[in-house]
């Protein structure tokens, strides 16, 4: 089995999921079990994201931090996908520059100037269950695309997929179904 960990997972047309629509999402776990992303381009809504900030402590964090939409899966959890380096309780290393931690002792490590320098904090995340994301890839609901670190902390977000789709050179109103991907 190929393992899609650290890998962008681009939406296609053939998805036809409005959840999903005009989604890069960031692959941090793949494996015979099924795999766990994070969509990395979404920033909920200001008016959303008051109560969020409050109850989590993140509203008196300089500058003011954006909460991501990463998925529809337990939204009501939040995750940091962070630059490498950093580490805690949980903390799950994706790459050579990536990582993933949810324990809540990250949120005073960043007030306190000691948690990650770059980071994106999600609430939910995109899941698939055993052979799930392999069939969806084969259908050309997805295009799997190399990572890009500079895409996920140093991208504005309304730039991203613009920016992945000059990068890797694609259209993606050219494609439907079949597809295989790219890695």
């Amino acid at each position: 089995m190929e393992n899609f960990s650290n890998n962008f997972l681009l939406s296609l047309p053939a998805l036809n999921d409005s959840v999903f629509e005009e989604s890069l999402i960031y692959i941090c776990n793949h494996n015979k079990s099924g795999a766990m992303g994070i969509i990395i381009n979404k920033p909920m809504p200001e008016k959303n994201i008051k109560n969020i900030l409050k109850e989590t402590s993140l509203e008196q964090l300089k500058p003011k931090i954006k909460i991501y939409f990463g998925g529809p899966v337990d939204s009501r959890v939040g995750m940091f996908l962070h630059s490498h380096g950093y580490k805690t309780k949980g903390t799950i290393n994706i790459s050579r520059s990536i990582a993933l931690s949810s324990d809540i002792s990250i949120i005073d490590d960043i007030k306190n100037g000691i948690g990650p320098n770059k980071f994106k904090f999600a609430l939910g995340y995109a899941g698939w269950s055993k052979g799930q994301l392999e069939n969806e890839i084969e259908n050309g609901h997805w295009l799997l695309v190399p990572t890009i670190d500079d895409l996920i902390f140093n991208t504005p977000d309304a730039e991203i997929l613009s920016k992945l789709q000059s990068i890797v050179d694609i259209d993606i109103n050219n494609f439907s179904g079949g597809l295989s991907g790219l890695s």
